[in-house]
């Protein structure tokens, strides 16, 4: 079972990580295997990161940083507006 603590503290580490590399797209498993965190955690970790509006899952269950998501979306619109 997850601590609130340990929530707040991966929460920050997968923050980073995502802030780093912003054009990472990971699943839940590669989450937990990637920063060896363990499932009910890294669950409850996505699932405020995504509340908080800094990750989105896309609909193939990979998480994505939000404003990488949204800027990709916005690009794939205007493409096909020009076209």
């Amino acid at each position: 079972m997850e601590r609130p603590h340990d929530v707040a503290r991966w929460r920050e580490r997968i923050r980073a990580e995502y802030s780093d590399m912003p054009g990472i797209q990971l699943t839940r498993g590669q989450i937990s295997q990637l920063w060896n965190v363990d499932l009910p955690t890294c669950g409850a970790v996505l699932k405020a990161l995504v509340k908080e509006g800094f990750l989105m899952k896309n609909p193939n269950e990979t998480y994505v940083l939000a404003r990488v998501r949204m800027a990709s979306a916005i690009h794939a619109r205007s493409v096909r507006s020009e076209t």
